[in-house]
């Protein structure tokens, strides 16, 4: 089983701005040079009158926080490159610095396009409803998809171990055909 990861949109409102000064694409499935400055630096916009609420994971930043990045370790993910980022909240002057921005390395083309239901997006598709061909992901554990490079995949295991690990802000949506 592979499961798409998430976050529950309707309850984020806090959005996060880039800072750093040479951004660098974290969705293309490869390894990346080291950025020249640590830690990579971004602001955050809240909605009006709400205090914070911080995810475990912001993926339009790739951002993830410390604890969600050891369970995806505990459960045998071995494949993100780690760099330290610090989020700044502009109104309160508060720091979180217990986030990393993440780049999963992997991209495995393997999405059932006949299954799926799908739209083109530029060059690539933005899915509705994804159903993947599970023989082609060969086991991995965690991967960004092909054919869509802003999904991250997660195999049935490290789905388990985040539901396990109580984010109630992750969704996991099953992928697999019926």
């Amino acid at each position: 089983m592979y499961y798409r990861l998430s976050v529950d949109r309707l309850r984020m409102n806090v959005f996060l701005v880039e800072q750093f000064d040479a951004p660098r694409s974290f969705i293309t499935g490869k390894r990346v040079a080291p950025p020249d400055r640590l830690p990579l630096e971004y602001v955050m916009e809240v909605d009006v009158d709400e205090s914070p609420v911080m995810f475990p994971f912001f993926p339009h930043v790739n951002l993830m926080n410390a604890r969600l990045i050891n369970v995806l370790a505990d459960a045998g993910v071995d494949n993100l490159q780690i760099f330290p980022a610090r989020i700044t909240d502009p109104n309160t002057k508060t720091i979180y610095d217990d986030y990393f921005a993440v780049n999963v390395v992997g991209l495995v083309e393997c999405a059932d396009m006949a299954r799926s239901d799908h739209a083109p997006l530029a060059d690539l598709f933005f899915f509705h409803q994804l159903v993947i061909i599970p023989e082609r992901a060969r086991g991995l554990l965690l991967f960004r998809l092909a054919e869509s490079p802003i999904d991250i995949i997660v195999h049935e295991r490290v789905a388990r171990a985040i539901r396990n690990a109580d984010f109630p802000e992750i969704v996991l949506e099953s992928v697999m055909p019926d």
